[in-house]
Formats: C-alpha cells, structure tokens, sequence
C-alpha cells in the first residue's frame, strides 16, 4: 500500500488525477513504455534492483497537496517457501502449515511530489508489469484479517542508519529529478498461516520466528506499519575512557559494559596506542 503520511499523521490518499485510491495488482509481464521521456539510463538500474521472481506488485497510490513524509508501496513475492516453512515447522511449531512473503518499499519524501514526478516514482517501480489490475490493500492483510489462524510478522532495516540499497535507490531517484525521495528501504513480511483450531503462536514463537528472518544487527522487528524513519532513540552522552591513567584496566572495563568483543589482541592494541602511542 503506497500511502502519504505527515510526521505523525495519516493521510487519506489520492491520485493526483480522480481517483480517492488507485492500487495496481501486476502480474509479470512485457514492460509498458515509459510515461516520460529522456529518463537517464540510471533509471533501468533502479527497475533491475527491484525485480524479482515472478511477483506481485500492490501500489496504494496516496497523495495530498500539503503531505510530506512518506510513500508505501506493498509487493508480494509469488516464490516457493518449502525450506523456510520446513525449518519453521521444526523449530517453532508444527501448527504452521503455511508462510507467504510480501516487501514493503517505504519511500521518505522531504517535499510534496508532483503529479509527474509521482507518475516517474511509480514507473521506475512498476514499469516491467501490466498496469490494468488494480487493487486497494496489501492481499496479505485481507487474508490475515479474514482468518483467525494467521499473524503478520515485518522485519527490515533499522531507522538509525541508512542501507546501501536505499543510497543507490535514492541516487537514481535524484537523478531521474525526483529530489523529494530522501530515502528508500525494503521491509519483509511474513504471514504465517495456523491450522484451523489450534492454538495461537505465544510472543515467545513469535520472537523466535522473527529471529530466523531477520539480522537482528542492521534489521529490527516492526511491531506496527512503518510511517516514519524518524527514531526515538536518544543518543548516549559521550563518556571518556580513561586508558591514559587506568590503562588496560579501563578498555576491560567498557569492554563488559558496551559488549565490545574485544579480544587478548585488541585490548593489548589499543591500550598500546592511546596509552603510549597517542597520549
């Protein structure tokens, strides 16, 4: 679902042209020709980067003259998930008869975007997939919302640092004029399908699952939809270590509390430089 949010409020969306909601359910097939003309050939990057196999994209288009924040666009990967769904039955619980993924590209915006440019943004997303299907809200979501014996689980990238895949998504976007997209990431979602009568997945399941699909170091578990990279997180104060007059004694001592991992090597190392290199 492609929604339009400001700060911490929601948006109804709307086209730039008629339409309250316009959603586009692609099958794979022969790519359209491009609304616009002169795009740079940056812009066939951005459309390779994003293809999959076989999918399916889910475009909630939303848009209001005064919004800035943010863009979402829903896409279901049609794609076998034996292996995981194996080790899930195995690890977590034989209830789980059945697992479907869907990415979710979160697009941040620091301006409003035209109604071109939001045809461009759409087009470099979209351009290799018919554009007759249409369809208001992510599938997952109805079919989680139908059924009692299913929970949605979303894991992506964690809102205190930017992926690699966002910088060369957002360098495309600038160079196809689209200098409003501040910031792309892809979040992963997870249904998983329970047998009718069964028991519901406790946290502690739930947990467990998140953590086989997701690097808990630059990815984190989202409890609610994404509508803002902003983050919460307030910064520690800077602290001094003082290896000059403690020594190794000092490195140690941060070394349990931050968790640093900080091997024989590398305490004999960086006592070394700041006590007798550096000081």
């Amino acid at each position: 679902m492609l929604s339009t949010m400001k700060e911490n409020e929601a948006y109804s969306v709307r086209e730039p042209s008629k339409d309250q909601n316009a959603s586009i359910y692609r099958p794979h097939s022969a790519a359209p020709s491009s609304p616009v003309t002169g795009l740079p050939s940056a812009a066939l990057g951005l459309k390779d980067s994003l293809s999959f196999s076989r999918p399916v994209f889910l475009l909630h288009v939303g848009y209001s003259r005064w919004c800035q924040g943010s863009l979402k666009l829903f896409c279901m990967q049609i794609l076998v998930q034996g292996e995981l769904l194996r080790k899930v039955q195995a690890k977590i619980s034989d209830q789980i008869i059945d697992i479907k993924t869907e990415l979710c590209f979160n697009i941040g915006l620091s301006g409003v975007l035209s109604s071109g440019k939001l045809t461009i943004l759409q087009w470099l997303l979209q351009e290799t997939y018919e554009p007759e299907n249409l369809q208001t809200e992510s599938f997952l979501e109805k079919e989680v919302c139908k059924g009692e014996f299913a929970v949605l689980v979303e894991v992506g990238p964690r809102m205190s640092f930017t992926t690699a895949w966002s910088a060369n998504a957002v360098s495309i976007c600038q160079a196809c004029s689209l200098t409003e997209v501040t910031r792309m990431e892809r979040s992963r979602r997870y249904p998983l399908y329970l047998k009718a009568g069964s028991n519901p997945l406790d946290e502690g399941q739930i947990n467990d699952f998140a953590a086989m699909v997701h690097d808990r170091m630059p990815e984190c578990v989202y409890p609610h939809k994404l509508i803002s990279f902003r983050t919460n997180a307030v910064p520690e104060a800077v602290s001094v270590v003082p290896v000059i007059e403690r020594g190794r004694e000092a490195l140690e001592e941060i070394n349990l509390k931050m968790g640093l991992t900080f091997d024989e090597q590398d305490l004999q190392y960086y006592t070394r430089l700041f006590r007798d290199d550096v000081k």
